[in-house]
């Protein structure tokens, strides 16, 4: 039977599509007439009690980037599922456009790395300065609320000046080096306190890892609210004012990677570096938070836009 059908949508497209002048119009999977303004008409029953959809192709981001010629007029609504971002998503002609309804809790509207369910998420970082920062650390799962404590966005832990992340929630990534990376975030001075992405900064376009200061002024001049129970292994977090929330996904050791302090402590990274083994990073607990300096161990980042 299933080779009969084959054959007969086989058919179908040969007729439809292999000439030129034919106004010929289908149904796939139901013996009934199509609509008078469609071309092709695909029935989810084409047997009784089976049920099917359509499956576009399944391309990751790199497969979906090496498509060719999109520059042509033709290529407009180009339609694939991303397996990467786990969307369809469609070429208008310009760039790829997601079809993601947030489904997940999500919206479509404004930059879908930073806003949620019409909230774009940020902070302050001076008095009257206002930033957006992604919603998610990176490696978090892109769909899952931001703002509710969970694994899905604990994210992946990087060492300091890496561009690739070391380590998951749930596995270190290949063999652990104690060994600090000699890539850098920000301008690779000790004293570095202005806004600069540096080629190993491993945020999307538009983002870059914040910069001490800034970290300083989210715990400033931002209300801190404590969210869960801060005890090891508890998905807990602080929310900085009403559109910032960070996770306490705590780090993993520079000696051998193990992870510490989850549920408790929340570490992210900043640009300042203190020299080849230390740099700056932004702590915080139930109790305060604030900017210290340790190990380039792995630890969490959260992007802020440029």
């Amino acid at each position: 039977m299933k080779k009969i059908f084959s054959l007969t949508i086989l058919s179908a497209f040969v007729v439809v599509f292999s000439f030129g002048k034919l106004s010929a119009q289908v149904t796939i999977g139901a013996d009934v007439a199509p609509q008078s303004f469609s071309v092709l008409e695909l029935m989810g029953q084409y047997e009784t009690g089976v049920f099917g959809g359509l499956r576009l192709p399944q391309l990751t981001t790199t497969q979906r980037d090496a498509i060719t010629n999109l520059s042509a007029p033709e290529a407009k609504g180009l339609t694939i599922f991303n397996t990467t971002t786990n969307c369809m998503e469609y070429w208008n002609g310009t760039e790829w456009k997601s079809l993601c309804d947030g489904s997940g809790g999500g919206t479509p509207s404004g930059d879908p790395l930073s806003t949620w369910n019409g909230q774009e998420c940020g902070a302050y970082v001076a008095p009257g300065v206002w930033k957006r920062f992604m919603c998610r650390n990176l490696g978090a799962n892109p769909y899952a609320d931001p703002f509710t404590p969970s694994d899905a966005i604990n994210g992946e832990y990087y060492q300091w000046g890496a561009n690739t992340p070391c380590a998951s929630l749930t596995a270190i990534y290949g063999t652990w080096s104690s060994t600090p990376p000699t890539t850098y975030y920000g301008n690779n001075t000790s004293g570095e306190y202005v806004t600069v992405k540096s080629g190993a900064d491993p945020c999307p376009s538009g983002y870059r890892v914040p910069s001490y200061n800034e970290w300083e002024g989210v715990f400033a001049y931002n209300a801190k609210t404590n969210v869960g129970t801060f005890t090891p292994g508890n998905e807990s977090g602080c929310k900085f004012g009403d559109n910032l929330f960070l996770p306490a996904a705590g780090f993993r050791v520079s000696s051998d990677g193990t992870l510490s302090d989850r549920g408790k402590y929340g570490y992210y990274w900043s640009t300042r570096l203190f020299n080849e083994t230390y740099a700056y990073y932004a702590l915080f607990s139930s109790s305060g938070g604030g900017t210290y300096y340790g190990s380039r161990a792995g630890r969490s980042i959260r992007c802020i836009a440029e």
